[in-house]
């Protein structure tokens, strides 16, 4: 008799695909000064990639769609994975960041005060303070006055850790 072949195409993808996270914006030591941009990239030599997923801060996981951003102040973290055409599940990744996008608050403090009259007879120092609950206060101006007159001002600034800063002026 006669023998009969047929061929028929398999096509087997046996890896799940890889997924990367790139978050960008103003960094300045570690933190965030803006709103966040988080690129998700996915590849899947084979088959494809059908799907990436996102979780933000433990929320439930969606469907990632370009763009995603977020501005809240404080730590994220965004959780992620991909699913290929073959049905393949990559392992989640996470990626970390903070955000700190209000500057500190400034006071100052003149060493001598002023007399009762309001007046000083002698050279002023100025120390400026910050305040800043969430990357913290990195570095303030100091400062003196010395020559003699009413009224004086000395201008000052306080950075916080994400690098926004906030100015004021000593009366």
């Amino acid at each position: 008799g006669l023998l009969s072949t047929a061929s028929y195409p398999v096509s087997i993808d046996a890896a799940p695909p890889i997924t990367a996270a790139v978050v960008s914006g103003n960094l300045s030591n570690g933190w965030y000064s803006s709103v966040v941009d988080i690129i998700l990239t996915s590849t899947d030599a084979l088959s494809g990639v059908r799907e990436t997923y996102y979780s933000l801060d433990g929320a439930a996981y969606a469907v990632y769609q370009r763009p995603l951003s977020t501005g809240g102040e404080g730590a994220h973290e965004v959780k992620y994975y991909s699913v290929d055409k073959a049905g393949n599940i990559e392992r989640a990744g996470t990626a970390e960041f903070s955000i700190d996008t209000v500057p500190p608050a400034v006071a100052y403090t003149l060493t001598p005060p002023a007399n009762a009259s309001g007046w000083n007879n002698s050279a002023v120092s100025v120390a400026f303070t910050g305040t800043d609950a969430v990357s913290g206060v990195e570095e303030c101006a100091s400062g003196s006055i010395a020559a003699e007159g009413a009224n004086q001002k000395l201008a000052g600034w306080c950075r916080d850790v994400a690098g926004n800063i906030s100015y004021s002026t000593a009366v």
